[in-house]
């Protein structure tokens, strides 16, 4: 493991190498203009009706449960983000960050449960796990996308949810020249800010149709906006001395729960991306078709936040308030103080896949082999300033009362914009370093025959995530709290600036600041070092080994896959079935150290809960673990009649622990009432599942297509965290840490069913030609055999019996129109409430409240080369909410706003 930080060559860097060793291949195109070989006319349908059609054909033609999203035109897929395109098809919903779609769950398997590759090639990421982010790949580079619902033997296992193929243009497969443009002025009506995008394809073919060319790029520069009301800490357990209902005068201890650390956050994001793709394709003769290609993507965010908090773990509590289940909903706080936060963080991340593909066919015999090498590489940086008031300054009034943020009311003379009512408190400064490279060979074999074919195959991936964490220390020494207590006054130049917005979380309704006060981090670090010279390179990060991690993992898998058609009778069936084998190799390496003490971090302040742990010396880890496994899987294709499809599919399946969840690494924290140690557990084993499902599929014609699937996950294995006491002596006695890791656990099932639609009304009269609809709706039911038995914290009630991240209602609705040369598209998608996780913050269930996005775009064909767009996302402002155990315990509303895009595209 690297004991020290260094930045590696740029991958930048290393694509412009390895294309200029491909720029011989390149030459001056003459004027384009698309040219046909023959006198055959090739009619070409694009468009919304275009990019349908090719979906339904890819479906039908399917050897197994798949949709298909298909862009309406060479580099216009149907939206500016991809994961927000495959909303449109059954059972996928997404997640979203900063109001961006990042993430796709699919039948209620979250971004964890869904391999998602890139051209059939695993793509590095700088996320916590395996889970793939669709904002790194701009959607005008992507041709078509499939997300298969049952797999094959010769599919790359890992997948419970679906395995979703992202897949960029062939050369060979584009007309001999094409070059295509487009740029976007993106707007966010919550930043008030406008951005602008700019992408480009072009392809070209030589050598009598031999040789193509491909490069296509893509830059964007945009601002968002995010306003969020959280609970940070969850509902804790906070036991409030009250008045005695039963008897005058006396007092009673009442268990409660509260909104102990309350924020109120703005986030000001700029997002600058690059891509930059291209491929290079031979065909000499008919037996062969080589390919080279490169992907590289860079990613570059800039964040400032602005927190107000109330932090109500000290003090007292008068004219409390209380539910039937002890939540605190209101009270007056006396002698708690108030504080603001200001962090400024940057992140730099850069992704780059490398792919070599030989496929050879002669007479019966096919061999295609396939390397690819990808890494990500990631470098974020941090700085987190907190000052506060003195506890005995301070009094308010919060009140949760019917309210998902809460009003929050000074009592006392404090100002939360007075920079002098304020002390110094806690300052981090912190940075990490996340590396993740994969390196994939596969070689396939297919032999075929009369009735049927038969295949084979081997697969090899090796892939090392190494996380570096680098923060100010916290021992020997917490230099953190090397001004904790809110005693220092804040007299220096240049600490306070203004608060950078006026309409602060402006569709919440409430009596709660909307101005603070905003600190300048590096300015404060600069007065404290006039205070005591020296600290502030004391605050420069260090790396610390506990909390970084190198995972290393290898996989070699083998399969026999057998294809088969013929008649029952007078019904043609076809089908597949097959064998897959697979051995995983991990190693989990970093250093560990376990507890030995925990004091008061301000000895002489009773009033400061803020506490140090001291620790044992650290040790180097290393651990091994292996298994295999067996996947069988099945494909069944009856052909009822020329339009009527059934299917039957059956399936057994596995995902992976993410790599964060096998890693070495331990968290610690202690602050007041609450004592924790979280990190992972390199011992885990996969998820497994039993899958069965059957589909019919009705093609009543070319424009319209009916389609209904019932489906089934007998889940034998599942991960949960999973919390356990730790005893720690401590400043007054004995502390009990939750003590939180992953651990194999018993699985669930679930259930449900999917139907889908689709129509173009081709038959109506010519002004409503083109008038069409895209519904689909799926069904979900799910169970935990974790719920008889798991423990209820106390004043809170049990979650529902279902599995995390499983909705029983999901539904999507699509209206269009193309005639003319004018297209329209109105879209909305619902996703129901769901359990996110049975042990959240504060140990409490949380759920997500239903959400549905209304979208829309219109389009107009200026001429046959350009026409301009218009596309808005979440037309409605909509919010994300997210509560604990019961609605009352609010735990986030956020907003993102509305985004308008205006695009102009050209094409030659």
């Amino acid at each position: 493991m690297r004991k020290q930080i260094h930045i590696k060559q740029s991958l930048i860097a290393k694509s412009i190498g390895l294309l200029l060793g491909t720029s011989v291949l390149t030459v001056t195109a003459p004027v384009i203009a698309q040219q046909v070989s023959d006198d055959t006319e090739v009619i070409q349908i694009s468009g919304i009706r275009g990019g349908l059609l090719r979906a339904i054909d890819q479906k039908r033609d399917a050897a197994n449960v798949m949709d298909a999203i298909s862009a309406e035109d060479i580099g216009d897929f149907p939206d500016q983000n991809i994961a927000e395109s495959l909303t449109r098809i059954p059972g996928v919903s997404i997640s979203r960050s900063r109001g961006e779609g990042n993430g796709v769950t699919v039948r209620g398997f979250g971004p964890q449960f869904n391999n998602v590759s890139l051209n059939n090639r695993t793509m590095a990421t700088v996320r916590a796990g395996r889970e793939f982010d669709f904002q790194v790949i701009p959607s005008e580079l992507i041709q078509d996308a499939h997300v298969v619902k049952t797999p094959t033997a010769e599919m790359t296992e890992g997948s419970i949810g679906a395995s979703i193929n992202l897949i960029t243009a062939n050369p060979l497969d584009l007309p001999e020249q094409t070059l295509t443009g487009s740029i976007t002025a993106f707007n966010s009506q919550l930043a008030g800010k406008t951005g602008t995008k700019l992408s480009g394809l072009y392809s070209n073919v030589f050598n009598d149709g031999k040789l193509g060319f491909l490069v296509g790029v893509s830059f964007d520069d945009r601002e968002t906006r995010t306003d969020t009301s959280r609970a940070n800490g969850g509902w804790q357990s906070q036991n409030m001395t009250l008045p005695n209902p039963n008897a005058p005068g006396e007092t009673i201890t009442v268990g409660t729960r509260i909104d102990k650390f309350h924020q109120n956050r703005l986030d000001l994001d700029n997002n600058k991306r690059a891509a930059l793709t291209t491929t290079v394709q031979y065909r000499p003769n008919e037996n062969w078709d080589l390919k080279a290609d490169v992907f590289y993507t860079s990613h570059d965010v800039n964040n400032d936040s602005y927190v107000n908090v109330n932090a109500a773990h000290i003090g007292r509590f008068e004219n409390v308030v209380l539910d039937e289940h002890n939540t605190a909903l209101k009270y007056d706080k006396v002698g708690s103080p108030l504080s603001v936060s200001s962090n400024d963080e940057s992140r730099a991340t850069e992704t780059l896949l490398v792919g070599l593909n030989a496929a050879w066919e002669k007479d019966d015999i096919e061999m295609e082999f396939d390397l690819a090498w990808s890494e990500a590489e990631s470098i974020g940086d941090q700085r987190l300033v907190s000052v506060g008031t003195p506890p005995a300054d301070t009094s308010y009034t919060f009140d949760h009362l019917n309210k998902d943020a809460p009003d929050f009311i000074v009592n006392s003379d404090t100002s939360l914009t007075n920079l002098s009512d304020f002390r110094g408190h806690f300052a981090t400064f912190s940075a990490n370093e996340i590396t993740d490279e994969v390196l994939d060979a596969k070689l396939n074999f297919t032999w075929h025959g009369d009735s049927g074919a038969l295949k084979a195959g081997l697969a090899y991936q090796d892939r090392t995530k190494e996380f570096l964490q680098i923060e100010t220390p916290s021992k020997p020494v917490n230099v953190k709290c090397s001004f904790c207590g809110r005693k220092q006054e804040l007299l220096g130049e240049g600490i306070a600036v203004d608060f950078p917005v006026e309409d602060f979380l402006k569709d919440l309704n409430g009596n709660f600041p909307r101005d603070f006060l905003a600190i300048n981090p590096q300015a404060l670090l600069a007065f404290y070092d006039t205070i005591k010279p020296g600290v502030a390179e004391q605050f420069s990060p260090v790396l610390d080994p506990v909390g970084s991690s190198l995972v290393d993992e290898s996989t070699l898998s083998g399969y026999v896959q057998a294809e088969f058609m013929g008649d029952i009778g007078n019904l043609p069936f076809s089908g597949n079935a097959g064998l897959r084998i697979v051995q995983t190799k991990q190693t989990s390496a970093g250093y560990g150290q376990d507890i030995e003490s925990v004091v008061k971090t301000v000895p002489d302040d009773p009033t400061d809960p803020n506490l140090t742990i001291n620790f044992t010396p650290q040790q180097a880890v290393e651990v091994n673990n292996q298994y295999t496994d067996v996947l069988p899987s099945l494909n069944l294709t009856f052909e009822l009649q020329d339009d009527l499809i059934l299917r039957y599919a059956a399936a057994k399946v596995i995902t992976r622990p993410t790599l964060s969840e096998i890693a070495t690494r331990r968290n610690f924290s202690a602050n007041g009432q609450n004592y924790n140690t979280s990190g992972g557990n390199p011992l885990l084993t996969p998820f497994e599942a039993d899958q069965q499902d059957i589909t019919l599929e009705w093609y009543a014609s070319e424009d319209m297509s009916l389609a209904l699937a019932i489906f089934r996950k007998d889940i034998k294995t599942f991960i949960a965290e999973e919390t356990r006491p730790l005893v720690v002596p401590g400043p007054t006695g004995d502390l009990v840490f939750d003590n939180t890791s992953p651990q194999n656990v018993a699985g669930g099932e679930i259930s449900g069913f999917e139907i889908a639609y689709t129509h173009v009304f081709s038959e109506l009269p010519d002004m409503l030609d083109g008038l069409g609809m895209q519904a689909n709706y799926t069904f979900a039911t799910s169970s935990d055999s974790r719920a008889d038995n798991e423990s209820i914290p106390v004043n809170s009630v049990a979650p529902s019996s279902a599995l995390e991240g499983f909705a029983k209602n999901t539904y999507n609705l699509i209206a269009f129109y193309e005639n003319s040369g004018f297209s329209a598209r109105l879209a909305y998608n619902l996703r129901d409430n769901f359990l996110a996780t049975r042990k959240g913050r504060a140990g409490l269930p949380e759920n997500v409240e239903s959400y549905g996005q209304l979208d829309f775009s219109l389009g107009y064909e200026i001429n046959d080369n350009i026409s301009v767009h218009l596309e808005g996302i979440n037309a409605t402002n909509e919010r994300n909410v997210r509560y604990a155990d019961i609605r009352a315990r609010v735990l986030d509303v956020e907003f993102s706003g509305q985004r308008y895009m205006f695009t102009v595209r050209g094409k030659m």
